[in-house]
């Protein structure tokens, strides 16, 4: 296992690889506000941000040609994640800790052992608590019933298994506030298969979205009275996902 900080902040890099970006030419996702200030910090922090994972990415290919020249490709599952995104002044944010897709999403490249890549994406919803029943599975080792998660092994390699269930919505947890820019109080939220995202802090809902529309979540539809039905609907999964978790957060609709 090797854990690195970046890309993180401080958004700096060695300079051979911070000559790659102007930060001028960065093209800004279309939530960033159009304030002068956010979006000049956005670009600076993206400059940086882009180099750090360009540095990060040669050593990773360093690591993997090294266990290419031991020949142990073969013997080897590659797993690349992180644990958490960056807002990067999304909706003017920064950093972690806020419920918006910059700040939840994360990259995740499996490579099994003996396979090259096939660039192929699965459409199974994975969360990191989904990270060890699957690499038990592409170890070939019977998942012990009382891990939680679910083994997606079948989503990834061809080890005898179909491609194992996977669940229709996933838990996001937020157990503690945070002082820098992001949401300032312990929050929970429900992401669904189809699309659908909603979130609560206690006793209030404060967002609903539909991803598949609105990828950028410029159309929050929590406080719409014709999508009341779809609040409750969430809702109860949201609940559900909670006891299973063991979580006693308040679901307030």
């Amino acid at each position: 296992i090797l854990s690195v900080q970046p890309p993180h902040d401080p958004f700096v890099a060695p300079d051979e690889y911070m000559k790659h970006f102007d930060r001028d030419a960065l093209v800004l996702r279309p939530n960033v506000p159009d304030i002068d200030s956010i979006r000049q910090q956005a670009r600076k922090d993206l400059a940086g941000y882009y180099a750090q994972i360009e540095n990060l990415d040669d050593n990773i290919g360093r690591l993997y040609e090294a266990c290419k020249e031991r020949g142990l490709l073969d013997d080897t599952h590659f797993f690349y994640f992180s644990d958490h995104g960056d807002c990067q002044q999304s909706h003017g944010y920064i950093r972690k800790s806020s419920p918006w897709e910059e700040s939840i999403r994360i990259p995740c490249i499996i490579r099994p052992a003996g396979r090259k890549s096939t660039g192929k994406v699965a459409k199974a919803m994975i969360t990191q608590v989904d990270l060890a029943p699957t690499t038990i599975g592409l170890c070939g080792i019977e998942v012990p019933t009382w891990l939680q998660g679910y083994d997606l092994s079948g989503h990834i390699a061809s080890n005898g298994k179909a491609d194992t269930p996977d669940p229709d919505a996933v838990l996001l947890q937020h157990v503690f506030p945070k002082t820098f820019a992001c949401l300032d109080r312990p929050w929970r939220g429900v992401v669904t298969r189809d699309g659908w995202k909603f979130v609560v802090v206690e006793h209030q809902p404060i967002m609903l979205f539909n991803l598949n529309d609105d990828p950028y979540e410029l159309f929050n539809m929590v406080y719409l009275p014709q999508y009341k039905k779809k609040k409750a609907e969430l809702a109860e999964i949201l609940r559900k996902l909670l006891a299973k978790a063991g979580d006693q957060f308040e679901v307030t609709i």
